[in-house]
C-alpha cells in the first residue's frame, strides 16, 4: 500500500471496526473467491437496490443564464421510487427494474425472491443455460430470509412441530 501511496495513521479516538481481524478475514475471503470466479470464466454480476425520494434534488444543480431553475427545498415525504439493478464487468445487465414504492409493492424478502428468480431465468435465456452466472448481492435484510424448513427450532414449539 505504500507502493501505491498509502500512509497508515491513526483516524482519532473511535475505533475502527473494519480493521477487525475477521472483517479482514471476510475481505480476503471475498477478493480470493471473486478472483477464483474470474480466472475460471463466470459471468459475475453485481445486484444492489436504492431508493429515491419525489422531489429530492442536490444542493447544487445546473441553472441557466437567467439563474431560472428548480431551486427548492422538500421535504422529502411522499412518493418513492425504488431501482433494482445488476452490473456485469463493463455495463448493466438485464433486469433493470424501477418502480413504485407503496404498501403492496415495497421490497420485501418475497419481493426480493419474485425478482431474483425472474432475473437468474433471464440471465439463463441471456447467457446460454451452460454458462456458469454468480450474483453477487449485499447484505441487505431482504436478502436473508430463512425458509419455514430451515429455521431452528424454538422453545415454544409443540412435538408435533418439531416431529415435522
Amino acid at each position: 500500500m505504500r507502493r501505491l501511496g498509502f500512509s497508515y495513521k491513526s483516524t482519532s479516538k473511535l475505533p475502527v471496526l473494519l480493521d477487525d481481524v475477521s472483517f479482514v478475514a471476510q475481505r480476503a475471503f471475498y477478493f480470493r473467491r471473486l478472483t477464483e470466479l474470474r480466472e475460471s470464466g463466470v459471468f459475475i454480476c453485481f445486484h444492489d437496490e436504492t431508493w429515491l425520494n419525489a422531489e429530492e434534488e442536490k444542493r447544487s444543480i445546473w441553472i441557466d443564464e437567467k439563474d431560472e431553475g428548480r431551486l427548492r427545498k422538500h421535504d422529502g415525504k411522499g412518493k418513492r421510487i425504488a431501482i433494482s439493478a445488476m452490473l456485469g464487468v463493463q455495463r448493466f445487465v438485464e433486469p433493470f427494474n424501477v418502480w413504485t414504492c407503496d404498501s403492496d409493492h415495497a421490497m420485501n424478502s418475497d419481493h426480493f425472491h419474485k425478482w431474483i428468480g425472474d432475473a437468474a431465468g433471464r440471465l439463463r435465456i441471456n447467457y446460454g443455460a451452460g454458462s456458469t452466472i454468480a450474483i453477487i448481492i449485499d447484505n441487505a435484510t431482504w436478502h436473508n430470509v430463512v425458509c419455514d424448513d430451515a429455521k431452528p427450532p424454538w422453545r415454544a414449539w409443540r412435538k408435533d412441530q418439531l416431529q415435522q
